[in-house]
């Protein structure tokens, strides 16, 4: 026996919300599509806690649910973790190939 949806039913969707374009768009476009949607938002250490703040923002903006999930990573010498490691400004030129294994360009 095939379930059948009722038309009121509505399908459901957890979006990975990271506060950037991509997922916001992501985000709006399951709702276009029909989507009640439920922003999971990951916060894991980051330095920079503007990631958090923008998708909370967006999540608001848009009157969704949202919920913070605190993990840890296994690994550390990031720059995008650890407040010691240095951040290498290179406005001009790309990144040596030791500094794109610490940095997301």
């Amino acid at each position: 026996m095939a379930f059948k949806r009722s038309a009121c039913a509505k399908r459901r969707a957890i979006v990975l919300l990271s506060g950037g374009l991509d997922s916001a768009v992501t985000l709006h476009i399951a709702k276009k599509r029909g989507f009640s949607c439920h922003c999971l938002i990951f916060d894991y250490g980051q330095r920079h806690k503007r990631e958090i703040i923008s998708a909370k923002k967006i999540a608001q903006a848009g009157e969704f649910k949202q919920q913070v999930l605190k993990i840890k990573l296994p690994w550390k010498g990031s720059s995008l973790l650890d407040n010691k490691a240095v951040i290498p400004h290179q406005p001009d030129s790309r990144l040596s190939a030791g500094d794109r294994k610490k940095n997301i360009p």
